[in-house]
């Protein structure tokens, strides 16, 4: 009669200390899970236990070197299209000087140049 008891209370003993074990993971989890896609800020690495501040570490290099990523492309965007407007315009005039004609025209709002 004794053993199943012990067995019991043995067992709860080992669920109890895994699972405050693992509470910081679960912390972590809920943390990265509250995120939106555009949330890049590291995570906080304070009041965490010895196992888990790599873990978060890890995490906060990955959230920068996604954020310098996305920036860079974010760049390369903005002067692809920057270049591809001002080669678009100066075929513009360039079209323009040579036929002659240069019409401008505003529709709805939208401004272009017709030849």
């Amino acid at each position: 009669m004794a053993k199943p008891v012990l067995a019991c209370v043995l067992g709860a003993l080992v669920w109890l200390t895994v699972y405050r074990g693992l509470r910081p993971l679960t912390s972590v989890t809920r943390a990265v899970r509250a995120r939106t896609p555009a949330a890049l800020q590291p995570l906080p690495e304070t009041d965490l236990p010895e196992e888990v501040q790599p873990l978060v570490h890890a995490l906060n290099d990955l959230l920068g070197r996604l954020g310098r990523a996305i920036a860079a492309q974010k760049g390369f965007i903005a002067d692809a299209r920057a270049g591809w407007t001002a080669t678009y315009y100066q075929n513009i005039l360039n079209n323009a000087n040579s036929s002659g004609t240069l019409d401008h025209w505003n529709v709805g709002g939208q401004v272009g140049f017709r030849f």
